[in-house]
């Protein structure tokens, strides 16, 4: 009888360790934030089909685009690009690119040359000057201005002809003070443009790109801050050292996201400041009506795109990303797929922040597009999205840009 109990009671036992030892989904959905709590089970986050088709309502109507928004070309007098248009248009296919911003500098000969698209190419120029009146270690300041037609980025230079001396489709750098820097990037705003600060933090490493000694450099995010809905270059990836590229975009990163924590309502952005052919670094990713330049930059404006190869799209309530909404008894909603072919290999999380740091991590099962739904909190201040690749030693792959509660 004893051995009989004794057998009986091992049974249970066993029974008892099999139904306690259940593994955890890696599929869509599946938060990893409490693994390892011994009683609270990780958080399902996968979004209805109605808060689906919501998403997709607001995002009707758009389509996926992958391309770049701080190139150079060879096209005329004084620009230091090597690659001419043709060229460009022959080799983005290839690295799957369908739009460039070609920013030559000191000219507007690129775009009007016989040879410009507006299909592939969105107009502008990256500028430089001295600002005179910032506390800053070094104050020579790079800026990237985006336009929706070439006349429009004329009238900005013809209106500052102290600053650019602009004659006869060229123009150069002076010194101007932050008032006017400030001036010129509202006037870039206003006639439909966008603006970019493009590598704010080259300097600041030993492997600086060359020709980047002494750009302008402060540790205090503010003196970086001149209006909110403007970009800032937090992936720049003009250097073939993986390394330094990560090195770059940390430093970035901190920046941006101090100037978050700042209160100021500004964009994450990429750019690859490619010379040469074009390449598969440093990429944006643009949901538009149309594959064209005023489509592309009609979202780049609201800050509705993602900064990376992965396409993002996000919304809390009515509003999509970018834009300031009501958060209160409201749902997050995002989707994450449309990678860039050439960034389908590793092994991917979506995480999401608040002002308050980090609010939810989840595996990605695959790069098919996937959906997820949070709780917004009505206390927070910003909701955001980054993808990382845990493959890398660098993780951040792309950034989505903030929702802002009102």
């Amino acid at each position: 009888m004893k051995k009989l109990i004794c057998l009986l009671l091992s049974l249970v036992l066993v029974l008892g360790l099999f139904a306690c030892s259940g593994n955890g989904s890696e599929g869509n959905g599946e938060g990893t934030g409490n693994e390892g709590g011994d009683k609270t089970p990780a958080a399902d986050y996968t979004a209805t089909e109605e808060e689906k088709a919501a998403l997709e309502k607001l995002y009707e109507g758009l389509q996926v685009h992958h391309g770049q928004l701080h190139d150079h070309s060879q096209s005329g007098r004084r620009s230091d690009g090597k690659a001419t248009l043709q060229e460009w248009k022959d080799n983005m296919p290839s690295v799957g690119m369908e739009y460039a911003a070609l920013l030559d500098h000191r000219q507007t000969d690129h775009m009007y040359h016989e040879d410009w698209s507006h299909e592939l190419f969105i107009s502008g120029t990256e500028a430089m000057t001295y600002i005179s009146d910032r506390d800053a270690k070094y104050n020579k300041y790079h800026y990237n201005m985006i336009f929706n037609d070439v006349k429009d980025m004329e009238a900005v230079l013809s209106n500052h002809m102290r600053t650019y001396m602009f004659v006869d489709g060229v123009f150069d750098y002076n010194p101007m003070s932050s008032t006017e820097f400030t001036q010129i990037i509202q006037e870039v705003l206003a006639s439909g443009g966008y603006f970019v600060i493009p590598h704010p933090y080259t300097t600041a490493i030993d492997s600086a790109p060359e020709g980047h000694e002494g750009y302008w450099y402060s540790e205090d995010p503010l003196e970086y801050y001149f209006c909110d809905g403007i970009g800032y270059e937090v992936f720049y990836h003009i250097s073939d050292n993986e390394k330094a590229r990560d090195e770059l975009t940390a430093l970035h990163y901190e920046l941006y996201t101090g100037l978050l924590a700042a209160g100021k309502k500004v964009y994450a952005s990429a750019g690859s400041d490619v010379h040469g052919l074009p390449t598969d670094r440093g990429l944006s990713t643009v949901y538009s009506s149309q594959k064209l330049d005023t489509a592309y930059i009609e979202q780049l404006r609201k800050g509705n795109y993602t900064a990376g190869p992965v396409g993002v799209r996000m919304s809390i309530g009515e509003t999509t990303m970018g834009g300031t909404g009501d958060f209160n008894g409201k749902r997050i909603v995002v989707s994450v797929g449309d990678f860039h072919k050439n960034y389908a290999g590793g092994k991917y999380q979506l995480k999401l922040f608040s002002d308050k740091g980090e609010v939810a991590t989840v595996d990605l099962a695959s790069t098919d597009t996937a959906y997820f739904a949070f709780d917004a909190d009505e206390s927070a201040k910003f909701y955001r999205v980054e993808i990382h690749d845990t493959t890398r030693e660098y993780t951040l792959l792309a950034m989505g840009n903030p929702i802002w509660n009102d």
